[in-house]
């Protein structure tokens, strides 16, 4: 059984490097990454959409299960991710983005907070 969990635990790691390697892709080489993933312009709407709820639903299913690491950790991401959508858009309206970066990081400071009390 020991070995099974090895062996997931391994392909969830292999399953985030893949997807940080997505991501840089992405961030490198936005046109030809679009194109190598099918993505169409036109639908990327639909994806953000797909992606926002997914995120919602994930940490509301942190804070359902109670387990204040996890919901550290997850708004954490979406502070990084509201900072970094934040300078993507600074020559056009940034303030969004880095409202949600602010309240996602004052927000994962607080259940980084409750992990403290939980540990001691």
């Amino acid at each position: 059984m020991q070995a099974y969990i090895g062996i997931i635990r391994s392909f969830g790691y292999l399953c985030s490097v893949l997807l940080v390697c997505l991501g840089l892709y992405f961030v490198i080489a936005p046109d030809t990454a679009l194109m190598g993933t099918s993505h169409q312009i036109d639908k990327l709407p639909l994806v953000l959409g797909g992606r926002y709820f997914f995120f919602g639903a994930m940490l509301a299913g942190a804070i359902y299960l109670s387990d204040s690491r996890v919901t550290a950790f997850l708004l954490a991401g979406f502070a990084f991710m509201g900072f970094f959508d934040a300078v993507v858009y600074l020559g056009a309206d940034p303030i969004p983005h880095l409202s949600v970066g602010n309240l996602s990081l004052i927000a994962a400071i607080y259940f980084y907070s409750l992990i403290k009390k939980e540990t001691t």
